[in-house]
């Protein structure tokens, strides 16, 4: 399979490869070993590799992280790697840390005054 992606990236100037297969047949891992392998390598230096996927879960920036310090190139991945999550889900989190921060916020003034701290 490993093959096949490269083939495919030599052969086309832009593109979208899809891999469309089961659970279980390494495609993660494939894709993996692929931007790793190739990330700097001189057929690809005008190219960008994008993973793109429609769930959370099969976003696999720990696996990458590992590939890459296995081979050495730890630095390398905070060096060329970008996450970006989708619009919703960076907006719930950045919620939640401004709801937190606020609530500890609350918290400190009223343990800070004489009188009770009420709503």
């Amino acid at each position: 399979m490993k093959q096949a992606i490269v083939n495919f990236c030599k052969s086309m100037d832009t593109g979208l490869f899809l891999l469309d297969m089961p659970t279980g047949f390494g495609k993660t891992y494939s894709v993996l070993d692929f931007m790793v392998d190739n990330y700097d390598a001189p057929e690809f230096k005008d190219k960008k590799i994008f993973f793109v996927t429609t769930l959370k879960k099969n976003l696999p920036d720990k696996e990458l992280r590992e590939h890459f310090a296995k081979r050495g190139k730890a630095d390398d991945y905070d060096k060329y790697c970008l996450r970006i999550e989708a619009n919703a889900d960076m907006v719930v989190e950045k919620l939640d840390e401004l709801y937190r921060a606020r609530k500890i916020q609350r918290m400190q003034f009223a343990s800070s005054r004489k009188v009770p701290f009420v709503r």
